[in-house]
């Protein structure tokens, strides 16, 4: 039932403090799972200061002050990795022009540590063969 309040109420939301704080007897009932599955839509779509949406989880106890802090940390982890991958696609593309689809294919689907290789690699590339794209 909360999801589907959920979906009405927070896309663009920047009051969801007040919005929600009536449903937090509803959100101390959920699961683990499902407090994460909400808090990440509430990030993603409403517009609220993460202060308050912590305040609101906070308020449900200390499995929501877990699971806030778990998400938030997944999430921003997940937006560094995005942010990664463009820079270096980008830096890629300036210093050696277009780029091979299988390049782009590969940076894409890199975990962060061998993009963080590669994002040091491209500093002193003189080439594309040269950053080892298939190691």
């Amino acid at each position: 039932m909360t999801m589907q309040i959920l979906l009405k109420i927070v896309p663009g939301n920047t009051d969801l403090l007040t919005e929600l704080s009536p449903l937090l007897r509803a959100f101390a009932q959920l699961s683990k799972d499902d407090l994460t599955a909400r808090l990440a839509y509430i990030l993603s779509e409403g517009d609220t200061v993460r202060d308050d949406v912590q305040q609101l989880y906070d308020r449900i106890g200390p499995l929501g002050k877990e699971v806030y802090m778990t998400t938030a940390q997944t999430m921003r982890d997940e937006f560094r990795a995005e942010g990664r991958v463009e820079m270096l696609l980008e830096q890629l593309a300036e210093k050696f022009g277009p780029l091979p689809a299988e390049i782009i294919t590969a940076v894409l689907t890199a975990d962060t540590s061998q993009l963080q290789v590669w994002t040091r690699r491209v500093l002193t590339a003189g080439s594309l063969a040269e950053m080892r794209f298939d190691t």
